[in-house]
């Protein structure tokens, strides 16, 4: 089964000097808040917080480094998804310098479940939560 990609959100994020080493390459460590970022503005601009009763906690995460990152600069990251299993999903991210579009600095994928926190339990993702995720589904 090929299963296509879909790109979903694109965000720029300005490397901070406190983000970088003494040789001025941004920390790997500060990919994970760069990713987090870009995601919580994807998911903040759904304007879907308040009809969504579940939390979406990740359950993995990797990342693979290929170039280094620079500054000063800024960090252009694009977000996309899969098709998703009823209970979890995939984002995945596309991280490069703004200033080389074209050359991919590091590629990262991180997992989902929707979690109930009043029954304590994973649950089905919401169907108005699934049309965001993989917009073709819906």
């Amino acid at each position: 089964m090929n299963i296509i990609r879909q790109h979903i959100y694109t965000h720029t994020i300005p490397i901070r000097w406190r983000d970088i080493d003494p040789y001025n390459v941004v920390n790997h460590s500060v990919f994970f808040t760069y990713l987090e970022e870009a995601r919580w503005h994807w998911f903040y601009n759904l304007v879907l917080q308040k009809a969504i009763k579940c939390t979406t906690p990740i359950i993995d995460a990797h990342i693979t480094f290929k170039k280094p990152l620079t500054y000063p600069g800024s960090v252009l990251i694009k977000i996309y998804s899969e098709l998703p299993s009823t209970k979890s999903w995939t984002i995945y991210h596309e991280i490069f310098s703004e200033k080389n579009p074209d050359i991919l600095c590091a590629e990262a994928s991180v997992k989902f479940v929707c979690f109930d926190p009043v029954s304590n339990k994973v649950i089905p993702i919401p169907e108005e939560l699934m049309s965001h995720i993989y917009p073709q589904q819906a």
